[in-house]
């Protein structure tokens, strides 16, 4: 899993986390010319938007898209979330 291998590094410093959640934080003008690209293309953001990358750099991290799809379905039945 990425974010282990991450906190693996800091843990080599002697930090550690019981939070495994990964947060992207972008510059308040980077934040403001996304919410404007996510606008002209798909409207006004609902609560949760949610996107998805199908493959990885080898095949053995591809998920079938089945899977993809049984994702989507259970985020948006739990969440409303969109995509």
């Amino acid at each position: 899993m990425p974010i282990e291998r991450r906190l693996n590094y800091v843990r080599l410093l002697g930090a550690d986390t019981a939070d495994k959640r990964m947060d992207l934080f972008l510059p308040p003008d980077e934040a403001d010319r996304a919410a404007a690209i996510l606008t002209e293309n798909f409207g006004p953001a609902p609560p949760l938007l949610m996107a998805f990358h199908p493959t990885g750099s080898d095949p053995y991290k591809w998920w079938p898209a089945a899977s993809f799809a049984e994702l989507g379905n259970f985020l948006y039945e739990s969440y409303r979330a969109r995509s």
